[in-house]
């Protein structure tokens, strides 16, 4: 009788623990480094989730830092023990150089509200002879770290018309009121730079703040050029 009853507290203390840890979101890996590719290829990753802890793990948002990538879990619930995949695709056209992407995956496990995963590597510009106006950015994507809310945010990408006739920049949209972004000419020579300053209002936009900016130009190959900007903004003290 009285291993019964030891056996029974056991498990009752068990069940309870289990109850109280609540769920708990872990991976074994949460970055990919794809190596060097060529521009244009599209990579492809599965990210694996583990629901770790005592109760039912929801997922309940899946945000990626750009527009050329798409993540998606195949489960959104996961009961202890069970595990999911997310599934990343990040298209490399009209990317160079040094790349890092970043997934946020946002679920009820308390003690780890955002589970960040990162995919990174270089991608190399495929060399072809082209003619007409060709418009190529040092760098299509910039973060400003963490700042604090209430300021303006300015950054210049500085780009290049490589082709063999003038590039027109005819217009540029943003994602939101927020940011804002303006040439410094609409007509650029072959060979001549330009830039583009993008500026990003924090106010009221507490949190990781991810905005794109769509240059709109007569490239036949990038009519919509897509440029990134990321924020980390923290809320003023009291």
């Amino acid at each position: 009788m009285l291993n019964k009853l030891l056996i029974l507290a056991v498990f009752l203390v068990t069940l309870s623990y289990a109850q109280v840890i609540g769920p708990k979101m872990f991976t074994p890996a949460d970055t990919y480094d794809y190596g060097t590719i060529s521009e244009g290829e599209t990579v492809k990753h599965k990210f694996i989730i583990v629901n770790n802890g005592g109760s039912l793990l929801k997922i309940d948002n899946v945000v990626s830092s750009c527009g050329c990538t798409v993540a998606d879990p195949e489960v959104k619930e996961l009961k202890p023990g069970e595990s999911t995949h997310i599934s990343v695709e990040f298209n490399t056209t009209g990317r160079f150089g040094e790349q890092v992407k970043t997934i946020a995956v946002m679920s009820n496990d308390e003690s780890n509200p955002v589970q960040r995963f990162t995919i990174k590597g270089k991608v190399l510009e495929q060399k072809t002879e082209v003619t007409g106006p060709v418009i190529k950015f040092d760098r299509a994507q910039y973060d400003f770290g963490v700042v604090e809310e209430g300021g303006v945010l300015t950054h210049s990408f500085v780009f290049t018309n490589t082709g063999t006739e003038p590039l027109e920049i005819v217009d540029i949209r943003t994602s939101c009121g927020c940011t804002a972004a303006h040439p410094d000419k609409k007509i650029y020579q072959p060979g001549e730079r330009g830039v583009i300053k993008a500026e990003f209002d924090t106010k009221g936009r507490v949190g990781r703040n991810s905005r794109t900016i769509t240059v709109i130009n007569n490239d036949v190959n990038n009519a919509y050029f897509i440029l990134s900007i990321y924020a980390e903004v923290k809320g003023k003290e009291s």
